[in-house]
């Protein structure tokens, strides 16, 4: 009986031992399962997707493009970077938190840091802060300078010197727009400064009020310099002609005897400038004892000693030249 007692305290102790076991086995099964459970949840729950959407991509070298950006946030409450490494287009980094579930939606202003028409990519980055996750965008940008854009004529081409206005065509072959334009126009003939709206594909015109009664035939240049909201986009020089009117006359006079005088008048009516190389006959004495009005080069060929002057003779001018001879300082020296 006593042997009997002790078997079956033995198996009932051992029958605990497998149910205390059994029933840990299963605590910790369910605290194991609940942590799976939580990481997957964890796991499903983490990420964020991001939309872009352009509204401004053709711009010019003054203008920003614009993107919308919506960020929506699958996990828990979130911060988010977005920024980009590109040097050509920059925008500030922006930093924003999201909740959980929740969207957000930023603009992008994005602006050009160069002057060369073309299509672009451009990159930039949405970073999770929390978990490192960083999703990469890219959109094309067409930046068309303000220059390539916009072309700039003179009619009529060639003005005649009765010309009382001119008419200075702007047209814009790009599909952009500037809205804050400022024009200033400047040459020889006329100065102006225009401030306009600039539509796209459109074509301006503007009669300017001109004076060339003094001014000089032959090609001239407009130099046009253009203003975008202030910001001065670019210089450039618009050609155009005045005709030339060649009215040119030399003549010479010589008076007294002892003391001699002699002038040479150049006399230019025309709007061209008139360039020559004049001569005058001299002796050795009187390359000694002459004033003359311009310093002369002296040259001695078969024809004897000669005072050489490079004359040259502007529009509308009338230029003399003097040559005073004393003989009489021979005899006073």
């Amino acid at each position: 009986m006593p042997q009997k007692t002790k078997r079956e305290m033995e198996e009932k102790a051992r029958a605990s031992t497998q149910i205390a076991l059994l029933f840990y086995a299963l605590f910790l099964f369910s605290i194991l399962s609940f942590m799976i459970s939580s990481m997957i949840s964890s796991v499903a729950a983490e990420g964020f997707d991001v939309k872009v959407t352009p509204i401004k991509t053709i711009i010019t070298e003054t203008q920003p493009a614009l993107l919308s950006v919506d960020i929506t946030n699958l996990a828990t409450t979130e911060t988010f970077e977005v920024f980009t490494l590109q040097t050509a287009f920059i925008f500030p980094t922006k930093i924003l938190t999201i909740a959980s579930g929740e969207t957000k939606t930023i603009q992008l202003e994005i602006y050009p840091q160069i002057k060369q028409s073309g299509f672009y990519e451009f990159v930039f980055f949405v970073k999770s802060q929390h978990t490192g996750e960083i999703k990469q965008l890219n959109e094309q940008i067409r930046l068309l300078t303000l220059e390539d854009a916009l072309h700039f004529s003179v009619e009529p081409e060639t003005l005649s010197v009765s010309s009382t206005k001119l008419t200075l065509v702007v047209i814009n072959v790009a599909d952009i727009s500037v809205e804050n334009a400022r024009i200033e126009a400047s040459s020889q003939i006329f100065q102006e400064t225009f401030e306009t709206l600039i539509k796209t594909k459109e074509e301006l015109r503007f009669d300017v009020a001109i004076d060339v009664s003094k001014a000089e035939g032959g090609r001239h240049n407009i130099t046009v310099k253009f203003y975008d909201s202030g910001t001065l986009a670019f210089v450039e020089d618009v050609p155009y002609k005045i005709e030339r009117i060649y009215d040119f006359t030399q003549s010479k006079s010589v008076s007294g005897f002892l003391v001699r005088q002699t002038i040479v008048k150049f006399e230019n009516k025309g709007n061209t400038r008139e360039a020559l190389t004049y001569e005058e006959a001299v002796t050795f004495p009187e390359k000694v004892f002459s004033y003359f009005s311009q310093k002369p080069e002296f040259k001695t060929d078969e024809e004897g000693l000669k005072a050489k002057f490079g004359i040259t003779v502007e529009p509308y001018v009338t230029k003399e030249l003097l040559i005073k001879t004393n003989y009489l300082l021979p005899l006073i020296v």
